[in-house]
């Protein structure tokens, strides 16, 4: 540009004006100099050595040493994948004790001093679910079908059916009415190359559906995902109406899951029938149910069975012969409400703290709880996954 200064010839002589304009030239020009070298300095890349003498420094740990003494699973694990894995859950249980530690304290009136209050909230409007969140995330792939978009009670979340069947696929394996299978026996064989991989026997696919009313969402999302599942669908409520033989291997109606073996005659003496179901049946504890039909362990075990599963819940004990993967149940508390023989019918948050902390000491965390409908805001829908069990290797 050029700096055009209109002086007056009346106010200014042209002398001075040429003194004006020579020096605004040098300090243009010097200041355009100045900043020429320091954007010079900032350009340059080539680094000053210091002249030192060479010292030899002391070794320092890296993290991932750190980690292979600490954890020597780590160590010992080859892909880094699963090196990850293995540290990362080993810090999501640590974490979520600490959280299942705080909500007994919360709870115990030895060491709060609001425990009463808190375990006197009920679940009639659902307020006291807010003290049973969550602590774990499902490790792998977690799926829900049919979605609240397309059916707002009846979807069932599945967490590692994906994987389960893509480590665990039987081969050559049909599907029928009463087929059973044994571990060892026929059905399954397994590729050698899952075998290899795994490193460890595949263990059959086994799911338990217990309480259907003839409505079979979830024994068909199972048989979609893991086509090689052995699903057996339990309800003595109803009989089977044929809708479900594509979707189910066995279907047992002439006893239903209990907190103790009983016979027709001792749910006579328990129970009066002004409940829901009509139909008195006898009762089988989990334990009595895997040793008759030969299963050592339970992948995916799913209760709906309208507030019948507080003696299940109660009476069970959760031991580590006992394998479930995880249990997808769907919780009812103060029901049924026509039968007040039933118990105990987890109505409070003291009595949910009793139920929640026999499956937490038991290994079994709760990984994720949902409402079931507006009309009943205290039901919901709850996931605890084991954290032995693995979609893939299962309890070995």
């Amino acid at each position: 540009k050029i700096l055009q200064l209109q002086v007056s010839k009346r106010e200014s002589s042209w002398p001075g004006f040429k003194t004006f304009l020579f020096l605004t030239t040098v300090f243009m020009m010097l200041a355009w100099e100045r900043s020429g070298s320091r954007r010079g300095s900032r350009e340059s890349t080539a680094p000053v050595t210091p002249s030192v003498t060479s010292v030899e420094t002391p070794r320092v740990e890296c993290p991932t040493e750190r980690k292979k003494k600490a954890h020597p699973e780590y160590a010992t694990t080859k892909e880094p994948s699963q090196r990850t894995t293995v540290v990362a859950k080993e810090l999501l249980l640590a974490n979520a004790n600490s959280r299942i530690a705080e909500r007994r304290d919360w709870l115990d009136p030895a060491k709060h001093k609001e425990a009463e209050v808190f375990l006197a909230m009920t679940a009639v409007n659902g307020s006291m679910w807010y003290l049973f969140s969550p602590v774990l995330p499902c490790f792998w792939s977690f799926d829900k079908t049919p979605g609240v978009a397309h059916k707002h009670d009846g979807g069932k979340w599945l967490c590692g059916m994906t994987e389960l069947n893509q480590g665990r696929s039987l081969t050559g394996m049909s599907y029928g009415v009463g087929k059973h299978y044994s571990k060892g026996g026929s059905g399954t064989e397994v590729s050698t190359s899952i075998r290899r991989a795994t490193g460890v026997e595949i263990q059959p696919c086994v799911v338990y559906s217990i309480g259907s009313c003839n409505r079979y969402d979830f024994e068909k999302r199972v048989r979609e995902v893991a086509p090689g599942c052995e699903i057996h669908t339990f309800d003595p409520t109803v009989p089977p109406d044929g809708t479900g033989v594509d979707y189910y291997d066995v279907y047992h109606s002439g006893y239903g899951l209990g907190g103790k073996d009983t016979s027709v005659e001792d749910e006579l003496k328990t129970y009066n029938q002004t409940g829901k179901f009509k139909r008195v049946f006898p009762t089988k504890t989990l334990p009595t149910i895997m040793g008759d039909l030969g299963h050592d362990h339970v992948d995916f075990l799913k209760i709906d069975v309208e507030g019948y599963e507080w003696p299940m819940m109660d009476g069970i004990e959760w031991t580590k012969d006992l394998n479930v993967g995880q249990i997808i149940i769907e919780l009812h508390p103060g029901f049924p409400r026509g039968n007040k023989k039933i118990l105990p019918q987890a109505t409070t948050a003291e009595a949910m703290n009793k139920i929640f902390s026999k499956l937490e000491d038991a290994g079994f965390y709760l990984i994720s709880m949902e409402p079931v409908t507006m009309r009943q805001l205290g039901q919901v829908e709850a996931v605890f996954l084991h954290k032995d069990w693995d979609p893939v290797a299962g309890f070995l």
